[in-house]
């Protein structure tokens, strides 16, 4: 019962307004960014809640329990009720700007790994660089940096369409045969890492509410 203890705790009372400013996100992307995070943390919470109130009501429904709920911890459970319906509500009321915020934000990242990608490749094509060398050379590992220059080149073409659970498969399948955590920077590599990361859950919130 500490874990519902623990979540109360952790949760506010109520949501902030959906359209409310976040006063360190200035810019409209970042302002955007940082709505679906909000959304994605309360789809989250949402679930988390569920699993365990399963988990309790099972447990206390079980021909092997032999005590009842305590008065606190029956409090708890009621609480944690409320918040689920408080979420339900904001993701209902909301849902039409949630389905578009979903697919800017999912744009956006998108286009944030498109320019970290189009700025390594055109270091490797730039003249004088990687592509001269293996247009002159016959080793294997001139042989290899074609392959990344090709596997940067489906990156660009699969994110450049609209978002879908395969695509994105097949990004992190073509950046993993670019072999990009020796190409990119490590500052690009984690930000690269991170927009994957949110894009999905992104698209997966905007399906549900298409």
């Amino acid at each position: 019962m500490y874990v519902l203890q623990g979540i109360i705790i952790s949760c506010p009372a109520k949501p902030g307004p959906f359209n409310a400013p976040n006063k360190r996100h200035k810019t409209g992307g970042h302002r955007s960014k940082g709505q679906i995070d909000g959304r994605l943390k309360g789809s989250l919470l949402w679930d988390r809640m569920m699993r365990i109130l399963k988990c309790i009501l099972n447990g206390q429904a079980s021909p092997s329990t032999k005590s009842g709920l305590s008065k606190s911890n029956a409090t708890a459970i009621f609480k944690i009720f409320e918040m689920i319906k408080i979420v339900e509500s904001v993701f209902l009321d909301h849902w039409s700007s949630i389905l578009d915020l979903s697919q800017q934000v999912c744009q956006m990242w998108s286009g944030d790994v498109l320019r970290i990608v189009d700025a390594v490749k055109n270091s490797l094509t730039s003249s004088g660089g990687i592509v001269d060398t293996i247009r002159s050379a016959t080793s294997n590992q001139n042989a290899r940096n074609i392959d990344v220059i090709s596997s940067l080149t489906i990156v660009q073409q699969v994110l450049s369409g609209n978002i879908s659970r395969n695509r994105l498969i097949t990004t992190t399948v073509a950046l993993e045969m670019a072999n990009y955590m020796k190409v990119f920077k490590w500052g690009d590599i984690q930000y690269v890492n991170d927009c994957l990361r949110r894009i999905e859950p992104a698209h997966k919130l905007g399906y549900l509410f298409s």
